[in-house]
């Protein structure tokens, strides 16, 4: 195989892995409270650990995978993509007992901790510089892709086929994919080789980040963001069929259109904030367009209103979240020198974030409340953050 067919098949191999990632970990949100919980009659902590396992094991893992899939992502990839390929196979004997199957959740988590933070190394050897920098961005379009249509067709076709028939569907073309990127992968070497040199301990890593102030609220910014995102993916759904008369099927629509909105966001906003080298104006704007939309939630009474907030919600929540991962290497107290450092703590406070707010959320089914607490306090308390931030230095020099 030449070089340019094995970069391409390799990346569009693990695209697939990632959307099949972020299909399998958001699979669970339409059925949370409509399939799971009436069959195995657990509690809601239990349950949000089905959409917050991945967020905290990015927490344990992110900073470390990273340091490995810098000197070889071909092992971290690997890693993944046999680790989503046993989880989605052993799923479908383990639903028998609610605990055996959460541990499968779990065992998918560590898989995503291991894609997650390979997309980049992963491209820059595939890929000359320039291009790769743009087809990065490609993984978290498909990230998103596979959330989206979890979110459109998994209550339908679990109503349909039963769960345990779906659970196999899902598992064989899973497993299908994650096959057919090892194979891939294994069938020739990398056409581009960078030389990298460890990562600092987290603790040093923490150190370097910190040494510049508006570190601080961006880690508090990217806490409550993916903390959001997170308790909209768990628990919207079942609060719209609780409190607004919307069937599973459509509160999976509506997230979907969430999600769309998100990535949107994510692929536009980001754009628009580098070229024109500003980032707090949009810190600030954003939040508060998310409190409008949420605050609404309670009033709105057809499906069409939903979806149209729910675009106008995910657009406004997430860029803030791609914005920050990536926005430490712009400062010179850090700098490129450091750029997986910042990003990596970057990670870890928003997965924090995505461990926790869910987690809570499961205490609070009222609808007002709920929103209140999980939704619009953290973007108040995101835009009070935003005020003590400073746009980088380098983006002030000429």
């Amino acid at each position: 195989m030449n070089r340019k067919n094995f970069s391409i098949l390799s990346y569009t191999g693990f695209a697939m892995v990632t959307a099949l990632v972020g299909f399998n970990w958001f699979m669970w949100g339409p059925l949370l409270g409509s399939v799971i919980e009436p069959k195995y009659h657990v509690s809601g902590f239990l349950l949000a650990l089905f959409i917050s396992s991945v967020p905290i094991m990015l927490v344990f893992l992110s900073y470390f995978v990273g340091d490995l899939a810098d000197r070889n992502p071909r092992k971290t990839t690997i890693i993944s993509s046999t680790i989503l390929l046993i989880a989605v196979l052993i799923r479908p004997l383990l639903l028998s007992n609610f605990y055996m199957l959460l541990g499968d959740q779990i065992l998918l988590s560590v898989s995503a901790a291991f894609c997650f933070p390979s997309w980049a190394s992963f491209t820059y050897r595939l890929f000359e510089k320039e291009k790769a920098a743009s087809l990065i961005a490609g993984f978290t379009a498909a990230l998103t892709g596979g959330q989206i249509l979890a979110f459109l067709i998994t209550y339908p076709t679990v109503k349909k086929i039963g769960l345990n028939k779906t659970m196999w569907v899902y598992g064989i073309i899973t497993a299908a994919a994650s096959l057919f990127f090892i194979f891939i992968i294994k069938s020739g070497e990398f056409p581009f080789s960078i030389s990298t040199s460890k990562r600092p301990s987290l603790i040093e890593g923490f150190k370097i980040v910190l040494s510049e102030k508006s570190m601080i609220p961006l880690m508090i910014i990217s806490f409550l963001d993916i903390g959001v995102f997170a308790w909209l993916a768990g628990w919207y759904p079942s609060i719209l069929v609780a409190h607004k008369g919307i069937t599973p099927t459509q509160a999976g629509i509506i997230n979907s259109f969430i999600l769309i909105g998100c990535l949107v966001g994510a692929e536009t906003v980001p754009n628009i904030s580098h070229h024109i080298k500003k980032v707090k104006i949009f810190l600030l704007l954003l939040p508060i367009i998310c409190i409008v939309t949420l605050s609404i939630i309670p009033a709105l009474d057809s499906f069409a209103a939903f979806l149209i907030d729910g675009l106008i919600l995910g657009f406004a929540l997430f860029p803030m979240y791609p914005l920050g991962v990536h926005l430490p290497s712009a400062y010179s107290k850090i700098g490129i020198a450091f750029a997986g450092v910042g990003s990596g703590i970057m990670l870890i406070a928003g997965n924090l974030g995505g461990f926790l707010l869910p987690e809570l959320g499961a205490t609070v089914s009222e609808i007002r409340t709920a929103i209140l607490l999980f939704g619009i306090l953290p973007m108040l308390f995101m835009f009070l953050s935003a005020m003590f931030f400073k746009d980088p230095d380098t983006y002030r020099k000429p």
